[in-house]
């Protein structure tokens, strides 16, 4: 369990589990050799099962880089749309929806 104590709430999206295990590209469209797994429940708690060692079990307290991070990562992987409590939680990361699905193979852009 991840719990977020900061001022920057998690977000969420259309897509809400996303990987964010650091071998998953964010410019090629494959598959990954290892998974941590991450779902956010409401803006303090999230909830991520692990491959890696980044997160011990039980309850882990996150800082703000870290969920400035997770939320890239939900935006980055979201197909449209992001949630999130206020305006001002989502706007940082308006731009980024979707990113990892603009590029198909072979380069080509795809909207």
């Amino acid at each position: 369990m991840l719990i977020n104590d900061t001022s920057v709430p998690f977000i969420t999206s259309d897509h809400p589990v996303v990987n964010v295990h650091s071998c998953v590209s964010e410019t090629e469209f494959s598959s990954p050799e290892h998974a941590d797994f991450y779902y956010p429940i409401s803006p303090t708690f999230a909830y991520i099962i692990c491959d890696s060692d980044r997160f011990t079990q039980g309850k882990n307290r996150v800082d703000e880089t870290t969920v400035v991070e997770l939320n890239s990562k939900q935006a980055a992987q979201a197909m449209m749309h992001i949630i999130g409590d206020t305006e001002e939680a989502i706007h940082p990361y308006k731009k980024q929806i979707g990113r990892r699905y603009q590029k198909a193979f072979h380069g080509r852009i795809v909207v």
